[in-house]
């Protein structure tokens, strides 16, 4: 499942990075909780598109890539039944703009005790 999610997740940033930008992935510990952080140089998702962009079959209203717009809706499944969180953020700064996903799932020794 995990690596369903991370695929789905670098795929949308891949396709949506014009040529010459930037992909940028990070992966760490914060308190009881594992962080993958996937920031990119594309445009963003529009403002009114941020809050149905995990709709199953939502490809946002503006469609510019092939895609059925269910790799959103699976991340989102996978992570909830993980007992995680997703979210998505526009970026837009002096030093980088574009979309910011940033997924926090509960550690490992945390899930093996919930069991």
């Amino acid at each position: 499942m995990i690596a369903a999610m991370v695929r789905n997740l670098l795929d949308n940033a891949v396709r949506f990075t014009p040529q010459g930008g930037r992909v940028d992935v990070g992966v760490y510990g914060e308190g009881s909780e594992a962080v993958l952080q996937i920031e990119d140089s594309g445009p963003g998702i529009p403002p009114d598109d941020i809050n149905r962009i995990f709709e199953p079959f939502f490809r946002g209203s503006r469609p510019t890539e092939d895609g059925t717009g269910l790799g959103l809706s699976i991340v989102k499944r996978i992570v909830a039944r993980l007992g995680g969180s997703i979210e998505l953020e526009n970026m837009s700064g002096a030093t980088m703009t574009g979309l910011r996903a940033v997924v926090r799932l509960p550690a490992a020794r945390e899930a093996e005790a919930a069991r």
